[in-house]
This record gives C-alpha cells, sequence and structure tokens, in this order.
C-alpha cells in the first residue's frame, strides 16, 4: 500500500489584526506568500489616504526581506474626487523620517507665530 502526502497550497494562517488579504496565496521560488493591507486611513482635513502592507509568509510571518520591494510600508496616496490616486509608497524607515521631518516644519511654522 502507497501512502501519498500532499501539501496544502493554501496555508491555514490567519491574518494579521486589522488586516485583509490584496491576494491569495501565491507560490514562487521564494515560497509561498501573500500580500496583506490594513484599513485604509483618510487624514482629517486633507485628500490624504494612509494604508499600511506587507507580505505575508506561509509561516505567518511577515516577509522583512530588504531587498524585496514588497517589504512592509505605507502607501500614501491622494483622493480627489472620490478617486484615489496611487502617489507614494514608503517603508516603515522612511515613514518614520517623514513623520520627524513634518514634525520639525510643524515646530519651525509653530516658532514664527
Amino acid at each position: 500500500m502507497t501512502t501519498t502526502t500532499t501539501t496544502n497550497p493554501t496555508p491555514d494562517v490567519a491574518l494579521p489584526p486589522g488586516t485583509e488579504t490584496y491576494t491569495g496565496w501565491e507560490s514562487d521560488s521564494n515560497g509561498t506568500s501573500r500580500i496583506i493591507w490594513g484599513d485604509a486611513r483618510t487624514v482629517e482635513a486633507t485628500g490624504i489616504s494612509l494604508q499600511a502592507h506587507a507580505v505575508q509568509l506561509a509561516d505567518g510571518s511577515i516577509d522583512v526581506n530588504k531587498q524585496s520591494g514588497d517589504r512592509p510600508g505605507i502607501a500614501i496616496d491622494e483622493i480627489h474626487d472620490g478617486n484615489t490616486r496611487d502617489c507614494l509608497n514608503v517603508t516603515l524607515d522612511r515613514a518614520r523620517h517623514l513623520v520627524a521631518a513634518l514634525n520639525a516644519l510643524i515646530d519651525e511654522v509653530d516658532g514664527w507665530l
């Protein structure tokens, strides 16, 4: 009697809290993964939408490959007349630099008042 073992092409892995899938599970030479997104957040009194994204691996971890274009990041988009336009996609480190630069500018302008 021969026993056959099959591999489940769609791992039973929970999504991180507050995320949804952008793609189903996909497999390539780097393994099995899926793209995940957090909730889009509109910045009050602006036409800016922010949304976190990452690649989740079949073991449930998040891909932090520094060489990959799909590393965790923040999409910064513009909303105009109800349509969303892709504007900027930054890594987490670059998002932190952006926040620091914005805070410095806020402090600078506050000093003028």
